[in-house]
């Protein structure tokens, strides 16, 4: 019987302190503007869970990091959304929202989220935004660190579905906008 507490109790601690890092970790990297450690254009990851552990991109989910209150610290390109398109010289990027997660298509209009703010507010910062893409690289689907850029514009549009999107256009920091 002591055994099975002893364990419990194990386990919750090691629960705990695992929180507690973790929290730590998240909250001293939290809306960290620019690059991050060591980390440059080009760098591979295996997962999303690998870009959050690198405080690259912190949200295992979301292709939006940051707050309508700090802005965008860094996007994923996921080839999520229909409208989104990466070229050398601009990305638009499709905000938030509205889309069906097993086609891809937006099925409703997106509205100014908080995480569409968070991009809104980093056109207005002017701070450089991480982006991070899903590429195919030696056989394997994996998240290129693309570098910094700037949210140059956006617009609320009509994206190819029919359906009202946030465009973001941005650009590399350091090239001519």
């Amino acid at each position: 019987m002591a055994g099975c507490v002893t364990q419990s109790l194990s386990h919750s601690v090691t629960q705990s302190l695992s929180h507690s890092v973790t929290q730590s970790l998240s909250h001293s990297l939290a809306h960290q503007f620019g690059h991050v450690g060591s980390y440059r254009p080009g760098d591979v990851f295996a997962s999303r869970l690998a870009l959050s552990a690198a405080g690259l991109h912190r949200p295992p989910r979301a292709g939006i990091s940051g707050t309508q209150h700090e802005g965008a610290d860094s996007i994923v390109l996921a080839d999520a959304y229909e409208d989104d398109v990466f070229d050398d010289e601009e990305i638009c990027y499709t905000g938030h929202g509205g889309r069906d997660p097993r086609t891809g298509k937006q099925v409703t209009d997106q509205v100014l989220t908080d995480r569409n703010l968070a991009l809104v507010k980093s056109h207005e910062t002017g701070n450089p935004v991480r982006v991070l893409r899903k590429v195919l690289h030696e056989g394997s689907t994996v998240f290129r660190y693309e570098g910094l850029f700037r949210v140059a514009t956006y617009e609320y549009t009509q994206g190819k579905s029919g359906h009202g999107i946030w465009l973001f256009r941005l650009r590399p920091v350091g090239r001519a906008t």
